[in-house]
C-alpha cells in the first residue's frame, strides 16, 4: 500500500525581467511494503519473518528552475 503526493509553484514571475521566473517542485511518497504469502523451499509460509529490500517507508524531492531572459531565448538552472 502507499501513496504520492506531487506539486509544482511558479514563486516569482518577471523579477529579473521581462520573461524571468522562479519555480518549485517536490514529490512525497509513503510505503507500507510487505509480503502477503512468501513459500520458501519447505512450503512454510514466512511471510512474517521477510522484508522488501532497499524499499524506504518514506521518499522525498525538493526541486526548482530558475530562468532568466538570455540573448533571444532563456537561460535555464535546474536544481533536483
Amino acid at each position: 500500500n502507499g501513496i504520492e503526493f506531487e506539486g509544482n509553484a511558479l514563486v516569482a514571475r518577471d523579477f529579473a525581467g521581462p520573461g524571468s521566473r522562479f519555480s518549485l517542485n517536490w514529490s512525497l511518497g509513503l510505503l507500507d511494503a510487505k509480503f502477503n504469502t512468501f513459500i520458501d523451499a519447505f512450503g512454510q509460509d514466512v511471510a512474517s519473518q521477510r522484508v522488501f529490500q532497499n524499499t524506504p517507508d518514506l521518499t522525498g524531492h525538493l526541486g526548482f528552475t530558475f530562468g532568466v531572459p538570455a540573448a533571444s531565448g532563456n537561460l535555464d538552472l535546474i536544481g533536483l
